[in-house]
């Protein structure tokens, strides 16, 4: 009987070493097969390519010139692209005042851009005039006010400030801007006034203190000028005064320029 009981035991010992073996196989199994898809998916996020590209903020620079100046047209590997360097070369354009460039590692970016606002076409330099007070050359941009005239130095820094208080749907509403200080007698009494040309087939007189009147520009008009084409005056040092005159009343515009300021006496 002790025979049988010590044969039995062996065969109890192989089966377990048996069972060892096997889960020790599978384990392994699993390890390599783990390592397998680690190394298939690091091969895969390493080699991505960028597939999307996405810019805001933009109104005058294209897409297009983002993505050439940043070479991404060939959609490259997106673990080659570094975000500083994307951003200084985008910095380089003379309409970006600031640029913040993120990128998603499995596969896009995204290119915020603060452009500097366009405010006018000078037609004596025919240089673009920006609310960051750069100048830079025309490329025909289209809706944007011209001013036809020099403005002395002091005046104009001044001028671009207060047209960055102009909301922009009245800004692209001036078709021509001329600078006319107002003058009594032959001595200048307000020599930070404009004259405006609308588009709408108006013109108004304005100055830097009271800029931000052409923001009710279309409330004002339609309340005094009773559907005539004329000069609306807002270039009263009084907040509340302002007043209208058609042209019918008027001879000529180099009489409304030589007179202005009479007309509002």
């Amino acid at each position: 009987m002790a025979k049988k009981k010590k044969k039995n035991s062996k065969k109890i010992v192989k089966t377990v070493k048996k069972k060892r073996y096997k889960l020790k196989l599978k384990a392994f199994m699993i390890f390599i097969l783990i390592l397998v898809i680690i190394g298939f998916m690091g091969y895969k996020i390493v080699n991505t390519k960028l597939k999307n590209i996405y810019i805001t903020g933009t109104n005058y620079i294209t897409d297009n010139e983002i993505i050439e100046l940043c070479d991404l047209k060939d959609y490259p590997i997106i673990w080659k692209i570094r975000s500083k360097k994307l951003e200084d070369k985008i910095k380089e354009l003379d309409l970006v005042e600031d640029v913040n460039v993120s990128i998603n590692y499995l596969g896009s970016i995204k290119i915020e851009i603060t452009e500097a606002d366009i405010m006018y076409l000078d037609n004596t330099t025919n240089k673009i005039v920006l609310s960051n007070n750069k100048e830079v050359d025309n490329n025909n941009y289209l809706g944007i006010p011209v001013l036809i005239n020099n403005i002395p130095s002091d005046i104009k820094k001044d001028f671009i400030d207060s047209l960055k208080k102009v909301d922009k749907d009245i800004l692209h509403m001036i078709s021509e801007i001329e600078y006319n200080p107002s003058t009594s007698n032959g001595a200048v009494i307000d020599d930070k006034r404009f004259y405006l040309t609308m588009n709408d087939g108006n013109s108004v007189f304005i100055n830097t203190v009271n800029i931000r009147k052409l923001n009710n520009y279309i409330e004002i008009y339609k309340a005094i000028a009773d559907g005539q084409k004329g000069i609306l005056y807002l270039d009263s040092y009084t907040s509340e005064n302002y007043y209208f005159t058609p042209y019918g009343s008027i001879k000529s515009k180099e009489e409304v320029l030589e007179n202005g300021d009479q007309e509002q006496d």
